[in-house]
């Protein structure tokens, strides 16, 4: 959960710097920290939380792009003159990957292509 933290941290400097005078520059700074940020977080749900339901609160409709996710639910919120966005997020399980017995069962049961002789190499083609 430290990546939601940290989200939640850097969002927080990222609004109170262009508060206290910082400017569009200030935002326009830590925007790469802040994508990174969205990604991890990202990858995080998709590791650890799948089956889960997530409800994430934005500002910033292209903020939650770096998830790589889509929201199944959104209901725009106005918080003090700013229009917000509170996503929900259904996080899919991860994919079940074949295990080492059904890989060889796989691999045994395709044509081998030693069956079939090979034509010779012609460069000239």
């Amino acid at each position: 959960m430290s990546t939601g933290v940290a989200l939640i941290a850097h969002c927080l400097y990222a609004c109170t710097g262009a508060l206290r005078g910082g400017g569009r520059e200030s935002l326009d700074r830590n925007t790469g920290n802040v994508e990174e940020a969205w990604s991890s977080l990202g990858t995080f749900f998709r590791r650890e939380c799948g089956g889960a339901t997530a409800h994430l609160l934005s500002g910033d409709a292209a903020a939650t792009r770096p998830l790589r996710m889509r929201a199944n639910r959104k209901h725009v919120l106005g918080i003090g003159g700013v229009d917000c966005r509170l996503l929900e997020y259904r996080v899919l399980p991860p994919k079940a990957s074949p295990s080492l017995d059904e890989m060889v069962r796989e691999v045994r049961e395709e044509p081998s292509t030693a069956e079939k002789p090979l034509k010779p190499y012609n460069p000239r083609r």
